[in-house]
């Protein structure tokens, strides 16, 4: 889990914030001709498939689960598309 610190405007005290968003992040990553779901900040691999669509699949399921954002990356692995399935600090207005 990631720190950031902050300062309150109380003087010069300093707080510790927590944030997990960043790091509860599913990548999906081209790996080895095949497909990995990976967690942000991670050298593991979840779990592998044959397709992306299988594997994209795989990881909404962690996502909604945990909250969390999927993170697309096309075969160059550029990041192809973001999905959150959490609470948005943002949402948009319907």
């Amino acid at each position: 889990m990631k720190a950031t610190l902050l300062r309150s405007s109380k003087g010069g005290e300093v707080v510790k914030k927590y944030v997990s968003a960043a790091s509860s992040q599913q990548h999906v990553v081209p790996s080895n001709g095949e497909w990995a779901v990976k967690k942000s900040n991670s050298e593991r691999v979840t779990k592998v498939f044959d397709t992306q669509r299988a594997a994209i699949t795989h990881a909404i399921k962690i996502a909604i689960n945990q909250k969390s954002e999927v993170v697309v990356h096309g075969k160059n692995g550029q990041i192809r598309e973001k999905n959150s399935y959490g609470k948005d600090s943002f949402p948009p207005r319907g």
